[in-house]
């Protein structure tokens, strides 16, 4: 068996064993430096109020909190972590109508 196909299947182990705990744990941890590495949009930018708009209403699923940040920069794309974590990128934001950025949501 070649290495990476090795490397690939303790990876899928792995990743089948992980506690909540400890998928929570990488949620903080992948946000945290997301956060320190993306400038958030400012409150007083018309697309942060758009923003805070949007995902008004949307404050918890099934019992999570969900916790929002628009980021400043011009990629389009979004992610979400299992802790609740949504971060949204302002190009999506520029391209997208509201309803659009509800359902990648």
């Amino acid at each position: 068996m070649k290495k990476d196909n090795v490397t690939a299947a303790q990876n899928a182990v792995k990743a089948a064993t992980l506690s909540d705990e400890d998928m929570a744990e990488l949620s903080r941890q992948t946000v945290a430096s997301m956060d320190e590495k993306n400038p958030v949009v400012p409150d007083g930018d018309p697309l942060a109020q758009r923003f805070h708009d949007i995902v008004k209403g949307l404050e918890s699923e099934d019992g999570l909190a969900l916790n929002f940040k628009l980021y400043n920069v011009s990629d389009v794309n979004a992610f979400a972590t299992p802790d609740g974590s949504i971060r949204v990128m302002a190009g999506l934001m520029i391209i997208m109508t509201d309803d659009e950025v509800r359902s990648v949501i």
